[in-house]
Formats: C-alpha cells, structure tokens, sequence
C-alpha cells in the first residue's frame, strides 16, 4: 500500500489477485519443491558406427588396389532428460513442477488456475479461523466472513469500521488496525461488539498476532509496535525504514516478516527487534504477508503477482501473476487466499 493508496483509502480503500507462464528470471533456483526431482534420465549417446568395407578387389589378378574403406559413423546425440512426471505446463497434478497438485483446478501454463471466493466486495486484510475467511471490507467499512470454499455469501460480523487495514486472529478474538483514527480494534467471540485495544498510532496498516501481543506496522514513521492483546500502551519493538512504507506483518516465534511496500522489499526482524535483514528484494511493491511452517508468502501490488519463497531460502516461486492489486494474503495448509483490492474479489490457489 503506497501513499497513493493510503490517499485513496481516505476515500475508498484499494487493493486485488491471477496467473501465467512461468518467468525464467523470476523462478530460476533451487526451491528444492520445484526442482523436477524424479524426471527421467538422460539418454546414452548412440554408439558409433562401424568404418565402411574396403572396395573391391580389381577383376584381374594383379589388378589395382581395392578403394579405401568408409570413414566410421558419428556418435549419436544423447537423449534429453525427461521430466517423468507429466507435462508440467497442464497437468494438475505435476502443474509447474512434479507433484504440484492444483487439487481439483485445471493448470494452465505451468500455474494452478485461482478459485474465486468471494466476488463483490473490497478486501484489505485476510485472516483465516477454521473453515472461515475473515477479511476488512473497505468498500462497506466493515469487517466480514464468508467460508474458505465459497460456498457461502459474506456476512458481516462487525459494521461502521471506517478505513480498516489489515487484520489478525489468535485464539477467538479477531484483530483489525483502522486508519482513520489510528487505532487497533478488537472482536471476542461472544462478545457484545468491537472494542478498541490501542489507539494513538500515526498510521497503523499491518497486524499480527503472536506470543500474547499484537504487532503492528506504521507506514508514517517506520515503527514496529507491540501492545498486548488485551489492550494497554503500545511500544515501539523495532524502527523500520520511515520511507518504506511499512504494510502487511506475519510473526512466528524467533521472526517478524514486513512487507516494505515502497522499496519492493520483505525484511525480517529478529527477536530483540535490533536486527532488520532484507529477506527478498527487487518485488513490485509487496503488501500482504504470511507464513506457514515452512515458507513465507506475499503478494506484489503493482506488479500483480503472489508469491512464496522458503524461510531458509532458495527460489523465488511465482504462483500467480496478472493479479488486481492484491493485498492481505492468508495461507492454509493447503492453498494460499489473496484479497485482490481493484478486481473486488478474494481468490485462493494451490500453493
């Protein structure tokens, strides 16, 4: 989310998801889940042929010499490698490298094909609980639900949330920021309505949840904040590049992922929140962020496209391209959701 965007959301906030052959500059590495293991070997070259026979004996006894015998034939070429899981363009279940289920989508050149969600609405933030997409809405300024397959409409579960940004959930209480006036709110389950949990933020985007305390990124000053779930005063936990744009946050127990939207960077941050290390750059300005048990996951918002790198390395994957402003992003254990902002929708792709 870029300051234009942050203008715009004043209004009516932004942000949106698709996919499309594979870029050799993008997905060139070593990602170890896409490095065609199992193919088929390389072909033995073709032995060489056998020397030409020597020419004929002249017809009389004495005659001439016989001719000189055929050069021998050149090696063959060897066998490419195949492989040997299928054409990994469209197979769905071999769809950009062996075993790459798209389960039950078609694959089309080399990328499982998205699965609409929800249509109609204007998603920022993703959070997923159970068999729910929780998302901020910011075309109705509220924030709802709707079930992870689509089978369902989207209800809203918490209305007159002017400007939400992005959103988290730990245990039953669902966490949103709002720009509008700097603030953090809270949803219990059970409870009577949104109660506010901090507030006095210059500009709160992204949020996490992790370890009994919330995690929120500043796009004005750069701040990594963290205040505990049940509310209090927020403390500054790591300073950030004040010109990057701080937006979508994921945590796990020894690191924070910040997507930097205005260097087209994700960074970490350890622990004791003094170590700031670039994770992945050169993207189109990312926005939403998050993580599994192995890989971290973003989506670029100018460039329009999701994508996934290993925690402790490795490739660049590109899982879906020609995306419409994406922003929030949530992934299961199974596929990876992605609120596309102008194309109204929320989508999910195999990951």
């Amino acid at each position: 989310m870029n300051r234009a965007v942050l203008l715009l959301l004043g209004a009516a906030s932004l942000m949106a998801c698709g996919g499309e052959p594979f870029s050799a500059a993008a997905d060139a590495g070593t990602d170890s889940s896409k490095d065609g293991s199992g193919g088929g070997a390389a072909g033995q070259a073709g032995s060489a042929g056998s020397s030409g026979a020597a020419g004929q004996a002249g017809a009389a006894a004495g005659g001439a010499d016989g001719g000189v015998g055929g050069s021998a034939g050149s090696a063959g070429v060897a066998g490419a490698a195949g492989s040997g899981c299928g054409d990994l363009m469209s197979d769905p279940a071999n769809c950009g490298w062996c075993g790459h289920s798209c389960l039950g989508a078609a694959c089309v050149d080399g990328r499982c094909a998205l699965a609409v969600i929800a249509s109609e609405v204007t998603p920022i933030g993703l959070a997923l609980q159970n068999s729910k997409v929780f998302f901020t809405d910011d075309g109705v300024s509220a924030v709802r639900a709707v079930p992870k397959d689509g089978s369902g409409t989207p209800v809203v579960i918490a209305p007159d949330q002017v400007q939400p940004g992005y959103i988290a959930i730990d245990g039953d209480a669902i966490y949103w920021t709002l720009l509008s006036d700097g603030s953090v709110m809270k949803l219990a389950s059970g409870g009577a309505g949104p109660v506010k949990v901090g507030d006095n933020f210059p500009k709160p985007v992204g949020i996490a949840a992790y370890g009994g305390q919330l995690w929120v990124t500043d796009a004005t000053t750069g701040y990594l904040w963290k205040l505990p779930t049940n509310g209090g005063v927020g403390t500054v936990f790591a300073t950030l590049d004040a010109n990057g744009f701080a937006e979508g946050i994921a945590r796990d127990g020894q690191t924070a992922w910040v997507a930097m939207n205005a260097t087209d960077a994700v960074v970490t941050v350890d622990a004791s929140g003094k170590l700031v290390t670039p994770f992945v750059q050169g993207q189109g300005n990312p926005a939403g962020v998050a993580i599994d048990d192995g890989a971290v996951y973003w989506a670029n918002q100018n460039s329009g496209e999701l994508r996934r790198k290993r925690k402790n390395g490795g490739e660049v994957v590109t899982l879906a391209i020609g995306l419409n402003w994406p922003a929030g992003v949530a992934v299961d254990d199974q596929y990876v959701y992605c609120a596309e902002v102008h194309g109204k929708r929320i989508v999910r792709v195999a990951k």
